[in-house]
């Protein structure tokens, strides 16, 4: 499971979590939000195929070491979800904006996209902006450069 996504968590079917844990509680609870964006933060940042999905289903990570400028990076999502919505099947992120101390965490799955969450600490000692994507036949190129291209206006 760890080869297949390392980030996941894993239970013992003898003592699994009630469905309310397994379904609704994630990066969007502020309980548990903190412990979610560490594990997926330890993905690593390139990208890669998963052998048990179709073969057309990739994940890509990556980091911004400077503040992102809100206006900018919104402009950019907005962009890329009208372009590309239908191949884009989910969006996890922590974003360090300028002029904000602490973090801001963004999820997405398919169209479907969750208000902004202000966390109350950085989940670990790194302040870098951390996008992860989960899409299909989409060149991850084509991400990075496009972010790039906002990133310097």
């Amino acid at each position: 499971m760890r080869k297949l996504n390392p980030a996941a968590e894993i239970y013992d079917a003898e003592n699994l979590p009630s469905a309310h844990t397994l379904l609704i509680v994630d990066v969007c609870d502020p309980a548990t939000r903190l412990t979610a964006i560490e594990s997926w933060q330890q993905v690593s940042n390139h990208a890669h195929k998963h052998p048990n999905h179709a073969a057309d289903i990739q994940s890509i990570s990556i980091e911004i070491e400077k503040p992102l400028e809100w206006n900018a990076f919104g402009l950019w999502l907005s962009f890329l979800l009208h372009k590309y919505g239908d191949r884009l099947l989910r969006l996890k992120g922590i974003l360090h904006i300028e002029g904000e101390p602490l973090p801001i965490a963004i999820h997405w799955v398919q169209h479907t996209i969750h208000p902004p969450q202000h966390l109350a600490k950085w989940p670990t000692e790194t302040r870098n902006s951390k996008l992860v994507f989960i899409y299909r036949e989409l060149n991850p190129d084509l991400l990075k450069k496009s972010l790039n291209v906002f990133l310097s206006l």
